[in-house]
């Protein structure tokens, strides 16, 4: 079992990237077997992520570049190799320097990921402005283990939103009619 206090991580920049108040980690058996790290659990409470995109278009989580052709290790496939992932009361802040949108902040994020015996199962809430929707629920199970190939994965999913402000998701989202006012639900 491993824990982490208070760490931040800043950006090139200087501007904070991720902070994160608590993480425990803990390591299962099998790591030795596999002679690579398998978490049971992943444990991350109230982190503060930073996702941006710059001027050109390029991606930044945490203040680190997302490469098309990252190379090495692949990250998304050992987060789905992971027995249990549980991110408690995230604060997620996009920026959108390319279409120059103002920053647009997830409150509460919970997840949960957990690996199945055949598959994944996960759970995701977060709260957007409440100008532009209630709370979002997505809850799914699905058979996959590449981003890859996600194409090829089978499952359900499960999405609840309510009150939304489809023109005022305009900032962030393209739509591919006109939208200048309405709500759904």
């Amino acid at each position: 079992r491993l824990e982490l206090d208070a760490l931040s991580i800043k950006d090139d920049a200087g501007r904070n990237a991720l902070s994160l108040n608590n993480v425990t980690a803990v390591v299962g058996w099998s790591s030795l077997l596999k002679m690579s790290p398998y978490l049971h659990l992943l444990q991350i409470d109230a982190p503060v992520l930073d996702v941006r995109r710059d001027a050109a278009g390029r991606f930044f989580v945490a203040g680190m570049p997302i490469k098309e052709e990252q190379g090495g290790p692949d990250l998304s496939a050992w987060v789905l190799e992971q027995g249990r992932i549980v991110i408690r009361d995230a604060r997620v802040v996009w920026t959108d320097e390319k279409r120059n949108a103002p920053p647009l902040v997830l409150d509460h994020l919970n997840l949960r990921l957990q690996r199945a015996v055949v598959g994944h199962r996960f759970g995701l809430t977060a709260q957007p402005p409440v100008a532009l929707a209630s709370p979002i629920d997505l809850r799914g199970e699905f058979k996959g283990d590449s981003i890859e190939r996600m194409r090829e994965w089978e499952g359900e999913l499960y999405a609840k939103v309510g009150n939304v402000d489809l023109a005022g998701w305009r900032a962030w989202v393209d739509y591919p009619v006109q939208v200048d006012q309405g709500r759904g639900s």
